[in-house]
């Protein structure tokens, strides 16, 4: 035993002798920054609609910003507790000359990790080292190395108590605890009026930190062989010129792989058609954000937009319609109501609108509520068919109601959202479902006499399904199963973050497999139950916001499920097999996702349509590679989605801002004797949170030239 303890020291000093001895030789620069090549003040400027917008608000869930002053940074992480008024970011540029520095501070003690990313996925082994000032408060403070994403990686530097600390970051095993493995701890005399220069050294498995070129720590941890840098504070911090360097054996290395995965991609992308610019559709005054509606309006056979306008009431948990545009293709305007403002363009919440034939007359309505009035429109000319007033807000004895959010504040309701759904047995989704933010849902029939209402967590859009084959559909809401006739079959109770998005069905695509009931459950990550909900997989993956089910990988059985988180985690896609096994994770950006399958090629696989960014969004495959881009054509990309205009059964892909619209089809001919037609649960529930599942099916057809 002595001899292996022995034997044990005598390696770990030869390669400590080693590494010493390689710190001295000559390195390679893989980066250096000082910040003074950005601007003074705000890190990470917004521009256009969402400027004057809260920047760590909900408006990043499905809509993409575009910021500048970042230069080689990301801003990694999105959280309330990171509002600062007066900076109008947690993080901003101060100093003169050569003394740049970037410093995260915010008014009260931070929840999350203030997270500042650069670098690349396949650096390896390195030294990264930063100075850096830990300058009041209470909270972490120090660097980032082999940073996976933003739940993954390890920190050195100073913990809650001013200690010097190695931490790995990963999933938490239980609700509300963040996933901290400590592997290393050191008391320290901590200065916060003076800056130190903090080093980690990463070989292998070896990790090796240093302050002030002092060794601290010297462990071992095999968990996260490769990965980015960032700068991570919780508190009050300071941080200046960061600098990493590698030897020139890993340099070459690194670029080969650089090359190598380049060249992957590029193969990868000649299979995929490219996005050709079909479309453009002027909005001005009229056009919004994440607020259009797809359907056919006026009866002609074609798609049609209905483009929704809001004003935000009661600290933006509620709104009210205040101008509703239909046009055709063509940008013509076939009727609105309302007065437009750009000013009403933007939200962060769904608007009760929807598309649908729902009196069965073979021609659309549209389905709203304006005034606190639930309407019926002719879809062609607007004009009211049928309305009554809205459910009264008051509270009922007994009655659940989420957190401290209010039901409303007005005597009559400001419906959060509707859905259509089959309760009555029409064959068709003629009834109606409305809903509060969080706390009651109630359900009418296409003629709006009130069928039911219940009181219960409703998360933010329900998920209606004809489960049992009865030729009526069931309701699954929040974490419950409510049949019908309005009867609460199941209600998980102790699940109570609010739902972000769910999906039921048997998603294996063989008759004899269960039911499977998927939630993004928010801050409760992904969570998978059976159909009597009970929980067969709680994956705590961070705040799951948003999911999409479809076949992204055509050679594994069933359909997959894909998810990405928003708050403190955001960006993060994971992929789930249909049985609600995790297959992989990937982070391409920092914001949220509209997260739609997008049948692009017509041969059978599906991709992930993230955002319209040029650089960073696109279509993502089921390995997590970016294997369509949008080109660089100054596009808006504030919002997307996906939808069938042209007609060959391939989808395009329509992105907007306020004031205009573009939308891409192919750039060349499908070529085959049949094509992928998958069956999915249609524009007529669209939704900021709804999950679109995307169901195998094929078809021989002509295929029309665009």
């Amino acid at each position: 035993m002595k001899r292996c303890i022995f034997l044990g020291y005598l390696l770990l000093l030869t390669w400590t002798l080693q590494l010493a001895a390689q710190e001295q030789s000559e390195s390679s620069m893989l980066f250096h920054d000082d910040f003074s090549s950005l601007e003074k003040g705000t890190f990470s400027k917004r521009h256009g609609i969402a400027k004057n917008r809260d920047y760590y608000s909900a408006t990043r869930e499905y809509h993409w910003l575009t910021l500048t002053n970042t230069g080689q940074w990301d801003e990694g992480n999105i959280d309330s507790s990171f509002r600062n008024p007066e900076w109008n970011s947690a993080w901003r540029v101060v100093g003169t000359g050569h003394d740049r520095r970037l410093e995260f501070g915010i008014k009260k003690e931070s929840r999350a990790n203030g997270l500042v990313v650069a670098g690349d996925l396949l650096w390896e082994d390195y030294s990264v080292s930063v100075e850096m000032q830990a300058a009041g408060g209470s909270g972490l403070s120090g660097i980032v190395f082999r940073y996976q994403d933003n739940r993954h990686f390890y920190f050195f530097g100073f913990d809650e108590q001013g200690q010097l600390v190695v931490r790995r970051s990963e999933d938490e095993k239980q609700f509300n605890r963040y996933g901290w493995v400590e592997l290393a701890k050191a008391p320290f005399n901590l200065d916060a009026e003076r800056f130190y220069e903090l080093t980690a050294h990463v070989q292998g498995d070896h990790i090796v930190c240093s302050v002030d070129g002092k060794r601290v720590f010297n462990i071992s941890d095999s968990t996260y062989p490769r990965g980015k840098i960032a700068l991570l504070a919780r508190r009050l911090a300071r941080f200046r010129k960061v600098e990493v360097t590698t030897t020139p054996e890993a340099a070459a290395s690194f670029h080969r792989a650089v090359r190598e995965q380049q060249d992957q991609i590029a193969k990868l992308r000649e299979q995929y058609p490219r996005p050709r610019l079909w479309k453009k559709i002027r909005t001005p005054a009229f056009g919004a954000a994440r607020a259009v509606r797809v359907g056919d309006l006026d009866g002609d056979g074609r798609l049609d937009l209905l483009i929704g306008q809001n004003r935000w009431h009661q600290e933006g948990r509620y709104s009210l319609l205040t101008c509703l545009t239909a046009i055709d293709l063509d940008g013509k305007k076939l009727w609105q109501w309302g007065e437009p403002d750009p000013k009403n363009a933007l939200l962060t919440y769904d608007l009760p609108m929807q598309i649908h034939d729902v009196d069965g007359d073979g021609r659309a309505e549209v389905i709203t509520a304006r005034d606190f009035k639930l309407q019926i429109l002719d879809g062609a000319t607007g004009n009211v068919k049928r309305e009554i007033p809205t459910p009264k807000t008051e509270y009922e004895p007994g009655e659940y109601q989420y957190e401290n959010y209010r039901r409303d504040r007005f005597p009559r309701l400001r419906v959060d959202c509707i859905c259509l759904a089959d309760l009555t047995g029409h064959g068709a989704p003629r009834d109606i479902l409305i809903k509060d933010r969080y706390s009651k849902i109630w359900a009418f029939d296409n003629q709006l006499k009130p069928l039911w209402s219940q009181s219960i967590n409703t998360g933010h859009f329900p998920y209606p399904i004809d489960i049992d084959l009865d030729g009526k559909d069931e309701v699954y809401i929040g974490y419950a199963k409510i049949d019908n006739d309005g009867s609460v079959l199941w209600n998980r109770e102790d699940l109570n973050q609010h739902q972000d998005a769910i999906a039921a069905g048997n998603f294996d695509l063989n008759p004899q497999r269960p039911t499977r009931f998927f939630v993004a459950g928010s801050d409760e990550g992904v969570i998978v139950l059976t159909d009597a909900g009970q929980t067969l997989h709680h994956h705590r993956i961070g705040h799951a916001q948003k999911l999409a089910i479809a076949d992204f990988l055509p050679d594994l059985p069933g359909l997959e499920v894909a998810s990405i988180n928003y708050w403190r985690n955001p960006g993060i896609v994971c992929l789930f097999d249909s049985r609600g096994n995790q297959l992989l994770s990937f982070e391409p950006s920092h914001q949220g996702s509209a997260l739609e399958p997008v049948n692009w090629s017509g041969d059978g696989q599906e991709l992930i349509f993230l955002n319209a960014n040029a650089r960073k969004g696109g279509l993502y495959d089921g390995h997590g590679q970016q294997v369509v881009q949008l080109p660089d054509d100054g596009h808006p990309d504030l919002a997307c989605m996906v939808a069938n205009f042209v007609g060959d059964e391939r989808d395009e892909l329509m992105v907007w801002n306020e004031q205009e619209i573009w939308i891409y089809t192919q750039d060349r001919p499908y070529e085959g004797e049949r094509i992928y037609s998958p069956t999915r649960n249609g524009h007529f529930n669209e939704s900021n949170y709804g999950t679109i599942v995307s169901r195998p099916n094929w078809k021989v057809v002509d295929l029309p030239k665009p």
